[in-house]
């Protein structure tokens, strides 16, 4: 370990201790800022405290006490594995010295020893990723990686950590050049496109766009999940297609999803109107409302947890009345991994959530104590009992 990288052990440990001076709170800021690595290792070490506001926060959310109990009983049993017979100081010396190795130690696989919840290993989770495809058919490879480069149809691109962003050098182009983003299981991926609208791409996802947009309109379409915040323009509203859905926006943001097992397209507004069409009818959405679009051609507009488009994008698995299959399909975009399921699950839902940072045993301990199921990590599969 070199001299910056116990630095880094130090005031991480003091930050988790409430001990950190101004000076040392400044020093560690420019530490993270300036190592993605070091950024992820602090994140791990943060609490569940921002989801469990929101959480607290819901109308009508029944089970908030019960989530409480769990989530309580899960930090407890966290903290206690690693305090046994150890002060606080050197448990989290000991604890901070294993995560920076975990975090800088490659895997392809993604499998990593687990010396804490009794699996045979561990699986880490998804990360920032994705591939580009150019108009000419080549393709780049995006990560973490900082990168600058000015294409030929008059575009330049800035990658940075975890994002890509398009930056107009010409006017409006007389014909259309396209780009595909694909973001993979385990991976996600956020886009400025060249009129300053935002995209958060989620695992197995694919977005197609221009990389300059038609005078009278902004069209894009995605395949699987997608957050998007319009840049606000009169002139030319914003489409999205998905599976046959149409969603028109001037200046709005909204999670749509198609990534659902009857086929149907979901779409949930957060802020401002979109207007929503499957080529049969069309209905308008106001904030806190959202539209499932069936593949038999039904469209069913009803009022919406908002948190439910948001928390993928804000690093949060989010689970408000979902059914135990629901929570494993997006185990398996994010983790990468394999599920067997041995008994049959029941329809019920539930409630709860935990960041995405989270390794997949921790996940796993939680939705035993959700579910009182029990699972097995075994390499890239995902055993439930």
């Amino acid at each position: 370990m070199d001299n910056q990288q116990r630095e880094l052990t130090k005031l991480i440990k003091g930050h988790v201790e409430g001990t950190l001076t101004e000076a040392e709170q400044q020093r560690l800021a420019e530490l993270v800022r300036q190592d993605t690595q070091a950024r992820k290792l602090l994140e791990a070490f943060e609490d569940n405290e921002v989801l469990t506001a929101k959480l607290a926060r819901l109308d009508g959310f029944r089970q908030r006490a019960d989530w409480e109990t769990i989530l309580s009983r899960y930090r407890r049993k966290r903290v206690g594995r690693w305090a046994t017979g150890l002060g606080v100081a050197a448990t989290l010396t000991i604890f901070l010295l294993a995560g920076w190795w975990l975090v800088n130690t490659p895997t392809e696989s993604g499998v990593v020893a687990d010396a804490r919840y009794g699996h045979k290993n561990d699986v880490l989770p998804g990360g920032q990723k994705a591939v580009l495809t150019l108009a000419d058919g080549s393709t780049m490879a995006l990560g973490d990686a900082p990168l600058h480069q000015q294409l030929t149809d008059g575009v330049a691109l800035d990658i940075g950590e975890g994002a890509i962003t398009y930056k107009n050098t010409e006017k409006q182009a007389d014909a259309l050049v396209y780009h595909q983003l694909d973001v993979p299981v385990g991976g996600v991926y956020e886009l400025t496109l060249a009129d300053g609208t935002r995209v958060w791409v989620n695992s197995n996802a694919t977005l197609r766009f221009p990389v300059t947009f038609a005078a009278h309109e902004r069209r894009v379409s995605v395949v699987g999940e997608a957050f998007f915040e319009v840049a606000k323009d009169k002139e030319r509203p914003f489409i999205v297609q998905s599976k046959g859905l149409e969603i028109v926006a001037v200046g709005t943001a909204f999670n749509v999803n198609s990534h659902r097992k009857d086929g149907s397209v979901k779409a949930i507004l957060t802020e401002g109107k979109i207007r929503v069409s499957n080529g049969q009818q069309t209905q308008e959405l106001l904030p806190g409302t959202g539209v499932v679009a069936t593949a038999a051609g039904r469209m069913d507009v009803a009022p919406v947890d908002i948190e439910e488009a948001l928390a993928w994008k804000e690093g949060y698995f989010y689970f408000n009345r979902k059914t135990m299959g629901d929570i494993l399909d997006e185990l398996v975009r994010w983790y990468g991994i394999e599920v067997t399921v041995k008994r049959a699950l029941p329809d019920k839902q539930f409630v709860g959530g935990i960041k995405r940072s989270e390794t997949l045993a921790p996940v796993c301990a939680l939705l035993a104590e959700m579910s009182g199921r029990k699972f097995a990590i075994d390499g890239k599969k995902l055993i439930v009992y």
